[in-house]
């Protein structure tokens, strides 16, 4: 099963944005966008698992209870990967994530001794908007990234999931798989 670790987003952070999702769709993009139930935070994209390997995995995730306390982050800027000039991935950032960071930094050094490959890429947490397929129309987008007005709303991360993503001719469907609270 495809499987990855990640941040569910609450509904007040969903619908800011799908907010900022629907300015950003004026500029008819040739994009994938994310739907609402699937927006959240990845934290670790581990790819395809073995049902030998879940128990694992659980184990690792069920560590972070020990090691973070909940804590507070907020949505912060829009963005793109690699730049809003040629984008591939539409994006908004959360900060501060330097908790979010060390999260990632543990995930990476735990998982990578059960085989899987670290990220080669800056780690850099944000919620997915979009895949951008095309140029097509990208000229228009940076001056609606500019002009486009975040409310920089925060949440309290206090639990991390395993989710299993299902990939459908619609798009994936993610399914809980695994939680674990952050212990205050």
């Amino acid at each position: 099963m495809r499987c990855f670790v990640g941040i569910e987003l609450p509904s007040q952070i969903r619908k800011e944005v799908k907010r900022i999702q629907e300015e950003l769709r004026e500029v008819e993009l040739d994009a994938k966008w994310v739907e609402f139930e699937n927006l959240h935070i990845t934290l670790k994209f581990l790819g395809e698992v073995g049902e030998g390997k879940l128990s694992k995995i659980k184990e690792v995730i069920s560590n972070l209870s020990f090691l973070f306390k909940p804590f507070t982050v907020g949505i912060s800027k829009i963005g793109a990967f690699p730049k809003v000039i040629r984008p591939r991935v539409l994006w908004i950032g959360v900060e501060p994530f330097d908790n979010l960071i060390k999260i990632i930094e543990y995930l990476e050094e735990e998982f990578s001794k059960l085989g899987f490959p670290r990220e080669k890429r800056e780690l850099h947490p944000h919620i997915t908007l979009a895949r951008v397929r095309s140029l097509k129309n990208t000229s228009r987008l940076k001056e609606k990234v500019e002009s486009s007005k975040l409310e920089k709303k925060q949440w309290q991360i206090d639990s991390v999931i395993l989710f299993k993503s299902i990939l459908t001719p619609r798009g994936p469907i993610y399914e809980e798989i695994f939680k674990r609270s952050l212990t205050p």
